[in-house]
């Protein structure tokens, strides 16, 4: 009785999910030996196989095959005829009814809906994807992709989302080329409404799954020096940061390493100041103040007092400016005094000014910037820089 308990149970297990296999499951308990009723050993005693609820035993008309092996290569004659210590080595694949005699063919047991079946796993293969051989099929799930020789495209010919809800299939770039690898589904088919996704630096991957119609973008990384976005106009977003078209919709960005700064679309800002910027926006609330560089470009300033540069702002938004001058072979940098204001000597060394939609520079009739120190009429003078509100 424990016996089939035991047995119950396990076959209880087998039954759920599970489909038939190209391999059958042993017998157990008939390696263990069969007893007769008075417990003694049923020595040449007789198994008959049949469909589970079905007549079985010397009369049935509905046997069902056992084998010697769990290939199925050598079938069991029915009845089963077990040993001299009522054993057998018997393979069985389905639900059966085992009714078991002994040898004058008495009644000994009788084990219905007896299920045995070797679970089919599935074993995930990998295929290396090169120019040549682009193929993408349901018997592999993981692929890599060697684009050394060149780009590769996938061939989705013989897979379609349709029909395969919950398919998978991950794609890694193995090579460090500058070849890419391209994800292309079956026709029209999308990737996250995408027709393809692309893998361009060495060790991206993606892992994509059907959901019946389209293919779903599950896991990907991205190891490169440059992202692009995937629909134009969109942008990137990374850690919760928008970089779209050369704007960051964020009130703080960090840079990753302290005092090396964060470059945005070649714009270097750190610790608060823009190195070759011609505008750097304050993102917060309210309006923004912008600085703006205007070069002043070649200026002999013995020959010429004064310059005029255009600004292209609107004076009511100006809120600030000054000017810096390089003196002859860039040896040293001083900053024009603003109107009104006293240069280092005590005395007004120039003027800055605003006047409509020029900035004026002037220096002073006599004094420091009138000297034989600012007479080079080639060299980059150096640039005025403007505050505004935006």
């Amino acid at each position: 009785m424990l016996k089939k308990i035991i047995l119950a149970l396990a076959l209880l297990v087998l039954w759920t999910g599970v489909s038939y296999a190209a391999t059958a499951e042993q017998v157990e308990f008939l390696i263990s030996g069969s007893l007769k009723a008075d417990g003694s050993i049923n020595s040449a005693g007789k198994v008959y196989t049949c469909d589970a609820g079905t007549t079985c035993g010397p009369s049935t008309s509905d046997p069902k095959t056992t084998w010697q092996d769990g290939n199925k290569a050598v079938a069991h004659a029915n009845p089963i005829i077990l040993d001299s210590i009522g054993t057998s080595v018997v393979y069985a694949d389905g639900n059966y009814k085992l009714q078991i005699h002994d040898s004058d063919d008495n009644l000994v047991e009788t084990i219905d809906n007896a299920f045995y079946v070797v679970a089919s796993i599935a074993v995930q293969t990998q295929v290396t994807l090169t120019p040549s051989s682009q193929a993408v099929s349901t018997s592999a799930n993981t692929y890599y992709c060697n684009a050394t020789a060149g780009a590769v495209t996938t061939d989705f010919s013989g897979v379609s989302a349709v029909g395969n809800t919950g398919q998978r299939f991950t794609f890694k770039k193995t090579d460090s080329s500058a070849n890419t690898c391209t994800i292309d589904p079956l026709s029209s088919q999308t990737i996250d409404g995408v027709t393809t996704v692309i893998l361009s630096a060495q060790y991206d991957d993606a892992t994509i799954e059907s959901d019946g119609s389209n293919w779903t973008e599950v896991r990907g990384s991205f190891v490169t020096d440059s992202i692009s976005e995937r629909t134009s106009g969109v942008g990137v977003t990374i850690d919760g940061v928008l970089l779209k078209d050369s704007e960051v919709t964020t009130d703080v960005l960090n840079e990753k390493s302290s005092g090396v700064g964060v470059t945005i679309d070649s714009l270097l800002i750190k610790d608060g100041e823009a190195a070759l910027a011609n505008i750097i926006d304050n993102q917060g609330a309210g309006n923004n103040l912008q600085v703006s560089i205007v070069n002043i470009g070649a200026w002999d300033m013995t020959a010429t007092a004064q310059i005029s540069k255009a600004h292209g702002l609107s004076i009511l938004d100006i809120t600030s400016y000054e000017a810096s001058i390089y003196a002859d072979g860039n040896s040293a940098l001083f900053q024009l005094a603003i109107a009104n204001s006293s240069g280092a000597d005590g005395a007004v060394t120039g003027q800055v000014q605003v006047e409509g939609a020029n900035v004026l520079v002037r220096r002073n009739e006599t004094g420091f910037f009138n000297s034989a120190f600012f007479n080079d009429p080639n060299i980059d003078r150096g640039w005025i820089t403007i505050w505004y509100m935006e």
